[in-house]
């Protein structure tokens, strides 16, 4: 998907590869997939068996409820982490802060 979206996305039982905007909200459902590559202006929610690939940029928060995220774009609010799994690679950006090491799984850097 290379568009502008206007208004929130939800991704539930389908993969999406979103290379364009979406200046609304992201909801990642149940079996739903989301690769981006983009920009979000909002926040993203992740639910169980939600997967998202974070290669792009996301102006507001992103908030794991139990799914999969890999971030190796920007976040520039918060990960919040409140299940499954988050993997934070080097070279990403959270919060203003630079990821130094090349992986670390779960929340424990957004403490440090």
């Amino acid at each position: 998907m290379n568009a502008k979206y206007d208004q929130d996305l939800t991704v539930t039982n389908e993969s999406i590869n979103l290379t364009g905007m979406v200046t609304g909200n992201i909801h990642v459902g149940e079996d739903g997939y989301l690769q981006l590559h983009g920009m979000i202006l909002g926040d993203i929610t992740i639910s169980d068996r939600g997967i998202v690939k974070l290669h792009g940029m996301v102006d507001g928060s992103v908030n794991n409820l139990g799914g999969v995220l890999e971030v190796y774009g920007m976040v520039e609010g918060k990960v919040l982490h409140q299940g499954g799994r988050t993997t934070y690679y080097k070279g990403a950006v959270v919060d203003g802060k630079a990821i130094p090491t090349d992986r670390i799984v779960g929340a424990e850097i957004m403490d440090r």
